[in-house]
């Protein structure tokens, strides 16, 4: 009897095909299992660690991955002055030391007077924030809390998630916005200056309304005197970021990135930005208590309008029983 080849070919090709498909249902049947177990497994390790906790370890295992300890850390120059020095951390810092937290210069160490820690960048959170918050807490440095701004992105959403994050009370430094040159100019690129200046401005008042407190604009000098020269943004302080250890910023400032390549005692990867505050250690409390001076005239506010209320509640109800009890009387 005669062999049709086609029909063998067909044969041929279809029993490849199941065997490619089924190796195919296989791995897909495999990747969904490991996944399972890492779903489950992550649950288990969050409910016993707490998501904290557990956040705090994965930021570890990454820094250890992708962030090598850097043995060739070296103190620097520092300007000359009194005015109190301050660092700014996130996770590229790693799980520092915070008990042992010192600026190492070429003439001595420096006390850290102050810092401000990375809580949230465009809709994400750093997972070492509340680890570096509470360092700062444990050890009595005033911090603050910065959000790392994506300006083409609504200013709102990320302001509300910042305020979600943060966790701010009045015993912080201000709110900090960090607009970075390079996505100053993305932005503008992406949407535009008038979109990306409303996005910046919406973030604040949102700050401003939801926390009581006016918050501070972080850039450098070109972007101060650029895209960020506008009306609506001169009544906010400014952390200027100009390095260099002789020449302060040609701008007004309140605080001063001077360096990112500062060495911190307790960082054992990557350098560190340092700042300066432009006054006193005392005139820094004032400052940072100034920002917050809205909190207490609201609360006082809502006080004393409660209070109100509630004496003409009183005064309703001591009639309305007056009332009611004449009533009584002549029945």
């Amino acid at each position: 009897m005669p062999v049709n080849k086609k029909n063998t070919s067909k044969t041929s090709k279809k029993k490849k095909n199941r065997k490619k498909f089924r190796w195919l249902r296989i791995m897909l049947e495999v990747i969904g299992i490991m996944t399972l177990v890492g779903a489950l497994s992550l649950g288990i390790f969050i409910h016993h660690y707490g998501l904290e906790r557990t956040k705090t370890i994965f930021a570890k295992i990454y820094c250890k991955i992708y962030q090598n300890e850097e043995k060739n850390l070296k103190p620097i120059m520092v300007p000359i002055t009194t005015k109190p020095f301050g660092i700014d951390a996130s996770i590229y810092q790693g799980t520092m030391d915070w008990d042992k937290v010192e600026i190492e210069t070429l003439t001595g160490k420096k006390k850290v007077q102050f810092a401000y820690i990375k809580a949230t960048e465009s809709t994400n959170s750093d997972w070492l924030y509340n680890y570096h918050r509470k360092g700062t807490q444990r050890n009595r440095i005033v911090s603050g809390a910065y959000h790392v701004m994506h300006p083409w992105i609504d200013g709102t959403e990320q302001a509300r998630y910042y305020m979600k994050t943060a966790n701010l009370n009045p015993s912080d430094l201000p709110p900090a916005l960090d607009l970075e040159m390079e996505y100053l100019e993305k932005s503008e690129k992406k949407v535009g200056k008038e979109k990306t200046l409303k996005n910046i401005i919406d973030w604040l008042r949102v700050v401003e309304e939801e926390s009581h407190c006016k918050p501070i604009i972080y850039s450098s000098v070109n972007a101060f005197t650029g895209i960020l020269n506008t009306l609506a943004l001169d009544k906010y302080d400014r952390w200027v970021a100009r390095y260099s250890i002789t020449k302060s910023p040609s701008i007004d400032w309140s605080f001063w990135q001077f360096s990112c390549k500062g060495k911190v005692t307790g960082v054992t990867i990557n350098y560190v930005d340092l700042n300066l505050w432009n006054g006193t250690e005392a005139s820094l409390e004032e400052w940072r208590k100034s920002h917050w001076k809205t909190v207490g005239e609201e609360m006082s506010a809502k006080t004393q309008a409660t209070k109100k209320e509630n004496a003409s509640k009183e005064k309703k109800t001591r009639n309305k029983k007056a009332t009611n009890s004449k009533h009584t009387e002549k029945k």
